[in-house]
């Protein structure tokens, strides 16, 4: 059986909300061949990851898609329950 540790250092630097879980996750799955690297390569991912594997929404979404778009990031990667936001910014963006 393989083993994967995740480092979240420094210890000293709170860590809280979702704004880990599934990059952690999807980084996870792309080491070990799950999901494809180009897939989630120059993406941000955005979505709380819940405990049974579902991808959930999150506040906030809009004000970071556009911050994505000023700054070039090609594939901002957004839950289904965040399409309205998805859609405000005018630009194309992946979707769960």
């Amino acid at each position: 059986m393989d083993r994967i540790t995740v480092n979240l250092a420094a210890a000293d630097l709170r860590k809280e909300g979702a704004a880990f879980d599934l990059p952690m996750a999807l980084g996870i799955l792309s080491a070990t061949g799950v999901v494809k690297p180009g897939l989630i390569e120059d993406a941000i991912a955005l979505g709380e990851l819940s405990l049974d594997g579902h991808i959930r929404p999150v506040r906030g979404v809009l004000p970071v898609a556009l911050l994505c778009r000023r700054r070039g990031v090609p594939r901002p990667l957004v839950p289904a329950g965040n399409a309205a936001q998805k859609s405000a910014t005018g630009g194309s963006m992946g979707r769960w």
